[in-house]
């Protein structure tokens, strides 16, 4: 068995946001929220991640690079900021390794407020539990996530928490039962997690299939995951950087390169490869 039901999204853990708060990390409301983004006439733009852990770690800082790009080639007078509960943009790299990820940002006047934990958005406003309230225009949301109800009841998973498995093989605490990609938790050596991305996903995947069939042949599995792993991160202007690690090192040792167009063109050939091999044409 192989457990591979990612994350779910807990909108209703944030009283006002399904009312307030446009969600831009669930593939259905991607046609909605660019409607939002392109009937958006100037003002402040919010970009709140609202819990921890959530797919993609960077990608909040894309959206709002991405979208001061657009806003700006539309002539469009905006503010764009960005709030989460961690300290520092992307915690895994530490401060120095956000280094120029927040430069890219400053430069595009695109604030980070970290430590911000939200609690409730009203119209127009959202509350902190510091008592603080940050007001937008437009808010773009990145929800709170959980582990998927059914591993909780079934006992693969501890009430808040993710489902635990050897990260070398994958395996759960029963045997012949694997679990991969956002549904899982896997501790790093500094104490953190394993980040919710499809490139470790798409490695645990061959990793799994890889030791099933060695079983099926009758033989010992001996593939295991290393916690190497690569992504792309966009950094407007049609530039790329990439952010690259071996994640089980002690400690995790992971760096952002320096952006550039070519970065750029090899994601475009990332994404059309994987396009083509999952779904074909």
């Amino acid at each position: 068995l192989v457990i591979a039901l990612g994350a779910a999204q807990a909108t209703d853990a944030i009283p006002g946001l399904d009312e307030h708060g446009h969600d831009a990390w669930e593939r259905g409301h991607v046609e909605q929220t660019h409607g939002f983004v392109d009937d958006f006439r100037g003002g402040r733009v919010v970009i709140g991640i609202f819990g921890v852990p959530y797919p993609c770690p960077p990608a909040p800082y894309e959206l709002a690079l991405l979208l001061a790009d657009r806003l700006d080639a539309r002539g469009i007078e905006s503010e764009v900021t960005v709030f989460g509960p961690a300290p520092i943009t992307l915690p895994i790299l530490g401060a120095a390794g956000c280094a120029l990820l927040d430069e890219r940002l400053e430069e595009r006047a695109i604030a980070y407020l970290g430590g911000r934990v939200a609690t409730a958005v009203s119209a127009g406003a959202v509350q902190f539990a510091d008592g603080d309230r940050l007001a937008f225009d437009l808010l773009l949301a990145v929800p709170p996530y959980r582990c998927p109800s059914v591993l909780v009841e079934s006992g693969l998973a501890p009430a808040g928490g993710w489902v635990q498995v050897d990260r070398s093989t994958l395996e759960t605490i029963h045997a012949e039962v694997y679990a991969i990609g956002d549904a899982t938790g896997i501790s790093l050596a500094n104490g953190m997690s394993l980040p919710k991305a499809g490139i470790f996903a798409e490695m645990e995947g061959d990793v799994v299939a890889a030791r099933i069939a060695a079983r099926l042949r009758g033989e010992t599995p001996t593939a295991t995951y290393t916690g190497e792993g690569a992504c792309f991160v966009e950094m407007g202007g049609g530039e790329a950087s990439i952010i690259s690690g071996e994640f089980f090192a002690d400690p995790p040792a992971a760096n952002l390169s320096p952006p550039s167009v070519n970065l750029r063109a090899d994601k475009e050939r990332f994404e059309i490869e994987r396009l083509e091999r999952w779904f074909g044409g």
